[in-house]
Formats: structure tokens, sequence, C-alpha cells
């Protein structure tokens, strides 16, 4: 389970370097697909209340501050808040650092919001870095580990069974060719802040798929059962064991937005992009792990595809049938019918 983004508070008894709460604060947002231009408003959430902090940043800093970009927000923050910088890292901060750098599929095939290259090229040149401060460069010491951490795409491209660092980092950087055969055509993102994710996901040609659960069929007076939706279900291939186990992987590592306004913002961010990343008509598998909408039940807990909640009894119909995007449900009756309500 992710871990919260650790407070700093700016007092004298604060143990949280300065340096190291900046660093950890944008790895974790960039984790959660936070806009950059949001980091500046965001970051006052992690100053305690009544704390030197935040009396800074309530009292000294503007309008125009408060709203600016994150590296002129660290320039300042730097001069309130200076880090020992005589302070060499010892090789152990190194390692520690590189135990907690990660890449996620989302971000495979994006560009990295600072340097605006490939996130995996900006990753491996990160990782070599840190590898070569903590003396390692030239070892496999660490690299198993590092590997475990990679998404499932990155893992059936580079070998965890490399010799240095060097030739592991350029694995990474050359899995481009690999990653980019899946690359699907983007959609056009629609003008609207509050159309977008419903507009993206409705292109899609995916029909609403119908449970797998028994309770959610009802009698036929031709014969045989019928589902109470609308469409018929979608048949996919069945996955192998090997899969399935990434799939279980996949969906339990996956953490859900909570319900909150912030939390609905940052999951139609997600959503989006992943609509964009995955094409018109994308094609499920263990790897197209899809962000849920925040508030409804967890996946395959043999909830209903409709609305998300729980199941409404056999031959029940749902009270709210367009409550999430339709694809959605697609991915949800996907995983139900790989992994069964294991939940």
């Amino acid at each position: 389970m992710t871990t919260p983004i650790p407070k700093f508070s700016g007092d004298p008894d604060d143990p949280t370097r300065p340096v190291d709460f900046l660093q950890e604060f944008e790895l974790r947002m960039t984790e959660l697909v936070t806009p950059r231009a949001d980091l500046v408003k965001r970051v006052k959430l992690y100053f305690p209340v009544g704390s030197r902090a935040a009396e800074w940043y309530r009292d000294t800093l503007t309008d125009v501050q408060c709203n600016g970009n994150w590296e002129d927000f660290e320039t300042l923050f730097n001069v309130k808040f200076p880090s020992q910088e005589k302070e060499q890292k010892s090789k152990k901060m190194y390692r520690d650092e590189l135990t907690k750098l990660t890449i996620t599929h989302e971000q495979l095939l994006t560009l990295h919001e600072s340097t605006n290259q490939p996130y995996h090229k900006w990753y491996a040149d990160k990782a070599l870095v840190l590898a070569t401060g903590a003396s390692i460069r030239n070892t496999d010491s660490m690299i198993s580990t590092v590997w475990q951490k990679l998404p499932y795409a990155m893992k059936k491209v580079v070998d965890e069974d490399t010799e240095d660092w060097e030739k592991f980092t350029k694995a990474i950087k050359d899995a481009e060719h690999e990653l980019e055969s899946r690359k699907p055509t983007p959609l056009i993102v629609p003008e609207t802040p509050r159309t977008k994710l419903a507009n993206t996901l409705a292109a899609t040609r995916l029909e609403r798929p119908t449970s797998p659960t028994p309770n959610r069929y009802r009698s036929n007076p031709s014969g045989g059962r019928s589902y109470s939706g609308a469409h018929p279900r979608r048949n996919w291939a069945q996955l192998n064991d090997e899969q399935k186990e990434a799939l279980q992987r996949n969906v339990e590592a996956k953490v859900q937005h909570p319900n909150t306004a912030a939390g609905i913002a940052a999951w139609m961010d997600e959503a989006r992009s992943w609509a964009i990343r995955n094409g018109p008509d994308p094609q499920l598998s263990e790897l197209t792990v899809m962000p849920l909408k925040p508030g409804t039940r967890p996946i395959c807990t043999g909830e209903c595809f409709k609305c998300r909640q729980q199941s409404h009894g056999q031959g029940a119909p749902c009270p709210n049938p367009n409550e999430i995007p339709i694809l959605e449900g697609s991915w949800r009756a996907y995983c139900q019918s790989q992994l069964g309500s294991y939940r």
C-alpha cells in the first residue's frame, strides 16, 4: 500500500530535510498524474496548520507566486528553508533513492514534464546517476530489486539478469521501439473540462458488457436466460495462468482515488490519459489497467456493471444505469471474466 506523503513543518524539530520533502512531493504528484501547474497550490496541504511553513506560505507568498510555476516556488522555498548543501550524499542515500525511484505503466510513452524527453529515458538516466552515486554502476547490485518494480510491459523486453547498470539502463532506453509498436492513435481531446472524460470514453466502440454473475440474469419467455442490460456481453479470449497472475497483481496495485473533489478531478485526468493512450478501440489485457471512478465498489466483487455499486438482486433493473462510463464497465466485466469475484 502506498505510504502518504510526509508533511513538512519547517520547525526546528522537524526531522525532514526541505530538499527531501520537495523531491518526495514532486515524485508522488507525478505518480498521481497531477498537472504541474497545480503543484504550488497543492503543496500547502502538506504544511501543518500553525507551522512555520504554513505561515510562510500564507503570509509571504503573493497570489501570483501561489499560482505560479513549480520551479519559481522551489527557489523561494529553498531560500526560506535551506538544506545543508555541504553535506555530501552517502552511498546509502543514493541506494535508498534508487530503491524509491519508480515508473508506472501510465507513464510509459509519455513525456517527462520537466525535461520533455520520453519518460522511460528520463527514468533510465536518473537510475544510472543514482547507481553511479552508490558506486554500483559497473556491477549488477540492486538491478533485480529495481527490475521487480518496472511495469509489466517493460519487464517483457528488459532482462532482469543484466551484468551492470550501463547495460540495464540502455536496455530500458532501447525498449522504445517495442513500446512504440503498442502506441495507439491519439484521440482528439474535447474542449470543455467537464466533458473531456465523457466525450473521450464515448468515442470508444466497446459495447456495454453484461455481468457474469448468476443473479444478474432473469427468465426469458422464449427459453434460456437473458441479461437485463441493453447490450450483449463481449467475448474475450481467456488469459493463461501467468497473464492472470499479472492481471491480479496490477488490479491489486492500482489505488482508487478518494471520493472527493480533488480525487474526482485526478480520476478524470487519469482516465482521459488512459483513453488517449489506448486508442478508440482498446484491446483489453492484463496491461491496460483502467482507473476506477471514485466512490464505486472495488473491482472483481460481483458489482453491477452499470453503476458499479453492489448487485441489485436477481432480475432487478439498475436504478442508475449511466452512472459511470461504459468503457469502465467493459474493463470491470473483462477482469471478472478472467479472475471471477475473488474479492
